[in-house]
């Protein structure tokens, strides 16, 4: 079946990888049993931010193997797929480019391909078989959708129903039911006020791309769907949790491949430059709570060494020492 023969909405699934072969690969395979398959509705998109385990050569063999095109192409502005391509396409960027910038050839090419909607899925996920069905069932062009993410090790417990509460004064975020049982949480009633929706899967309607634009690519990692989110919501456009979409997720992919020190660095440079950009007025007392609380609570882990990448982000921000934040900071904190 073509895209041109299929009359539903049209989807681009966009997968970061980065050395996370093994979790990529898994992602894949869930999204091979769903149904309807993405494929048939559209285009996988796995975008790889220059990977050296081999990860490119094993996705084209993956694809070879079920009978899948292969569709190959670079970033930063992918090349359009031809008109009725299907299957998985595999788009190179050029290093380690972080979150934003490494999914947004990839959301790109999905827009150039005519999809309807774009579904951001972390490489760590695993979608059960009905996830895209159910989110299918509530797209709609004013909404993105969140998922009920729960935990890979524990499907029964939920880790995100849908988003995440936020308060901008204290950086706190709280995943709405979070650590409930994923059965009493389907049976809550209401609609939760999301402050954002949980990245390990965003349902995107293209038309939210449009106006709001694509990732900010000032976030190397962490704050990105927080961003967007909060740029969506300006525009007028709802965040709602899809409750039949179920995802497991194992989480904690960005330190495992970054490095704890890394991790901690990018997490408070990016709630700096999203405070910036969203409560300026807030930025000195947030700053100032911030930086008390995360060196009270790494002292009292005895996490000493990560005091100073937590130091070292907050010195980078405020003399605007930015750029390319992957790159400087791995050089200076591996």
């Amino acid at each position: 079946m073509s895209l041109n023969a299929f009359d539903g909405p049209r989807v681009c699934v966009v997968v970061l990888n980065y050395n996370g072969r093994e979790d990529t690969l898994a992602c894949l395979n869930a999204l091979a049993v769903m149904r309807p398959k993405p494929w048939d509705i559209g285009v996988v998109t796995v975008c790889d931010n220059g990977s050296t385990d081999g990860s490119v050569e094993t996705f084209a063999a993956w694809a070879r193997d079920r009978g899948l095109d292969m569709l190959h192409r670079h970033g930063p502005h992918p090349e359009p797929p031809p008109s009725g391509f299907r299957g998985l396409a595999l788009v190179r960027n050029d290093g380690n480019l972080g979150f934003a910038a490494g999914c947004n050839p990839g959301l790109r090419l999905g827009l150039a391909m005519g999809a309807d909607f774009l579904w951001l899925l972390n490489n760590d996920a695993r979608p059960e078989p009905a996830a895209l069905a159910a989110l299918l069932e509530h797209a709609d062009d004013s909404v993105i959708l969140g998922s009920s993410v729960v935990h890979a090790h524990d499907p029964r417990r939920v880790q995100a129903a849908g988003g995440c509460f936020y308060n901008p004064l204290t950086t706190v975020l709280t995943p709405h039911l979070g650590g409930e049982r994923l059965e009493q949480a389907m049976n809550s009633e209401g609609e939760p006020e999301l402050d954002y929706v949980y990245g390990a899967s965003m349902f995107l309607p293209r038309t939210l791309l449009e106006r709001v634009g694509l990732l900010c690519e000032e976030y190397f990692l962490y704050y990105e769907e927080l961003d967007l989110c909060r740029r969506a919501k300006r525009a007028g456009i709802s965040l709602r949790w899809c409750r039949g979409s179920v995802v497991r997720h194992a989480g904690g992919s960005s330190v495992r491949r970054e490095g704890q020190a890394l991790a901690c660095y990018h997490e408070n440079l990016s709630t700096l430059v999203y405070t910036r950009a969203h409560h300026p007025g807030l930025l000195p007392l947030t700053a100032i709570i911030r930086l008390a609380g995360k060196t009270a609570a790494l002292s009292s882990r005895g996490e000493w060494r990560l005091l100073g990448p937590l130091v070292q982000a907050y010195v980078d921000f405020f003399i605007g020492r930015l750029g390319r934040p992957g790159r400087r900071g791995r050089r200076r904190l591996s």
